[in-house]
């Protein structure tokens, strides 16, 4: 909350560039019964999607969900997932594959480590010096394994940015140069 003469001012607001994920988020808070509204936005002559609230009762529904994240394996696989979309990456060169979630907040790099150690993930992080896009010093979060783990990773978190699902899963991810059928299985359909 934000103090204004004599009362207090209770606010949230996220704005994204990408509509596919603020939509998400907002019916993710729908479901949470936190009360937001939608609203595009101008900020520096670029337009964004954005969600706000003006609720004491939704602003402390949020942080009581951050708070109680320690053992909450959802928490986790939904806050990597915004990350991802916001900050993360995914390359395909020279027959080599590298996801990466990139940030100048420590904090949040540490953040980003939590999750991933809960969810079983092994990564490296990466100091980037500051280029002719960056005016700061950066952290990138690199996941470490073979396409089964990036893969794993692409399944918990569900990205909600079509560009970012179209970019991973239109990709050439297998190498076929000694691909061969091992077995065959008929495994049936069954409705889950």
């Amino acid at each position: 909350g934000k103090r204004r003469k004599l009362d207090i001012q209770y606010r949230f607001r996220l704005a994204v560039q990408d509509k596919d994920f603020i939509l998400a988020v907002y019916n993710i808070c729908k479901k949470l019964g936190i009360d937001v509204y939608l609203k595009d936005v101008t900020i520096h002559n670029n337009k964004y999607f954005a969600i706000h609230s003006y609720k004491q009762k939704s602003l402390l529904q949020l942080i009581k969900i951050s708070k109680n994240r320690e053992n909450n394996i959802y928490w986790h696989q939904g806050f990597l997932a915004g990350i991802f979309d916001a900050e993360g990456s995914w390359s395909n060169s020279n027959k080599k594959s590298a996801l990466r979630i990139t940030n100048t907040n420590l904090e949040i790099i540490n953040q980003i480590s939590e999750s991933l150690e809960k969810l079983g993930f092994k990564f490296v992080i990466e100091n980037k010096k500051p280029t002719i896009y960056t005016v700061k010093n950066c952290f990138a979060i690199r996941l470490l394994g073979n396409l089964s783990q990036k893969l794993r990773f692409f399944s918990i978190i569900k990205s909600k940015i079509e560009r970012k699902k179209n970019n991973i899963f239109n990709m050439n991810y297998i190498q076929t140069d000694n691909a061969q059928i091992q077995e065959i299985k008929k495994i049936g359909i069954r409705d889950v």
